[in-house]
């Protein structure tokens, strides 16, 4: 689904057809790279796998996640009536948040389309991701979407974005990715 707010389109999904075996296939996945997370990956209170491993859903085969974001991230340029042109995944990392982590406002660069998914966490309706936009005048708007299991976010790579503090106990697993066109 595509929600319009000036002057960026940012593109949500439930997934509730196959949910449970790509939740599956992610856990199995970051058990094999628990190792490679590092602590306060920004200088700010996350663990990332983000500069240990460039993709983790190519080197680690994820391939049901990786037919499902491609999917999807047609879907989104469809949406947006771009010609989906041959588009690639050209980086992918785990993110974990414990309670009181947060992330500072950021932008993942030129990219095409970021996006993110989450596959575990406590479904605490006030927690979220925020986006930042500007309307006609100039003035800054904020768009916020609650974190829900099983949600995919696909945005462009230059809206910046923060993430408040987790104010529940356990731990928000997630995984990142940014796609980019070929050079033609």
């Amino acid at each position: 689904m595509i929600e319009n707010w000036f002057p960026t389109s940012i593109y949500y999904h439930d997934n509730n057809e196959n949910y449970q075996e790509i939740s599956e296939e992610l856990k199995q996945g970051e058990k094999k790279i628990e190792i490679f997370y590092k602590e306060n990956c920004w200088n700010d209170n996350v663990s990332s796998t983000f500069n240990s491993i460039e993709n983790v859903i190519a080197k680690y085969n994820l391939t049901k996640f990786n037919k499902f974001i491609h999917s999807h991230v047609i879907n989104y340029m469809e949406e947006l009536k771009i010609i989906p042109r041959k588009f690639y995944l050209k980086e992918s990392w785990f993110n974990a948040i414990k309670k009181f982590g947060y992330q500072d406002k950021h932008f993942h660069g030129p990219n095409m389309i970021s996006g993110c998914y989450y596959f575990e966490d406590s479904n605490f309706k006030e927690e979220g991701i925020h986006f930042y936009t500007k309307d006609f005048f100039g003035s800054e708007k904020v768009i916020y979407y609650p974190f829900i299991n099983n949600r995919l976010i696909l945005f462009p790579g230059l809206l910046e974005h923060s993430v408040k503090y987790k104010k529940t106990e356990g731990i928000r697993k997630s995984i990142s990715f940014n796609f980019n066109l070929y050079k033609i």
